[in-house]
């Protein structure tokens, strides 16, 4: 089981697209970067799996945890080692 899972990830504001499809996973004590231009997404995409926006479709879980279900509430535990990694 991954410890982060995006799956075809899409948020839409509107007509708006803010991220489309956007899938991966990291495993538990992999490292991982998210990087890209200005306007890329990469915000949307990161409040998206943590919760904190509700996905036009597709899904995210963290550490098995079905992540759009937390309603925006901070990490705890394990999770919130995971976000900082993410952050960093």
């Amino acid at each position: 089981m991954p410890a982060i899972e995006c799956r075809s990830l899409t948020k839409y504001y509107g007509d708006v697209r803010g991220i489309e499809d956007v899938s991966f996973a990291v495993e538990d004590g992999e490292v991982f970067g998210f990087f890209g231009p200005n306007g890329a997404g990469k915000t949307i995409a990161i409040r998206t799996l943590l919760g904190f926006l509700s996905p036009t479709s597709g899904g995210a879980t963290l550490i098995g945890h079905d992540a759009h279900l937390t309603g925006g509430r901070r990490p705890t535990g394990r999770a919130r080692r995971l976000v900082r990694a993410v952050h960093v």
